[in-house]
């Protein structure tokens, strides 16, 4: 999923949205691509720090439905967070908790 390589530039460093259509048209992406690429970079984004402090108090936390509008786009977020963060996700009935352990 990562044929753009934005999740190994996030690994590396914070990559802004403009970065990473970039990154996405120069591998000839459709408009549709680029969108998913751009919400999954706004949903690790918004998630990082309330995945962390959910796990400072022993919980998970639940991906808001509202993300859902875009399959590709939660799945690029969840493959980021799972691969590159360590973080573990549950998902039942399709919804996605995530936990962090510390």
């Amino acid at each position: 999923m990562d044929s753009y390589g934005i999740l190994s530039a996030l690994a590396e460093r914070t990559i802004t949205a403009e970065e990473a259509k970039t990154m996405t048209l120069a591998a000839r992406s459709s408009s549709a691509q680029v969108n998913e690429a751009s919400l999954a970079l706004l949903l690790i984004d918004n998630t990082l720090d309330a995945i962390k402090a959910a796990a400072s108090e022993g919980k998970g936390y639940t991906l808001l439905p509202s993300y859902e509008i875009s399959v590709k786009a939660i799945d690029l977020a969840e493959e980021f967070l799972r691969k590159q963060c360590g973080y573990v996700i549950d998902n039942q009935n399709g919804v996605r908790t995530v936990y962090w352990f510390i």
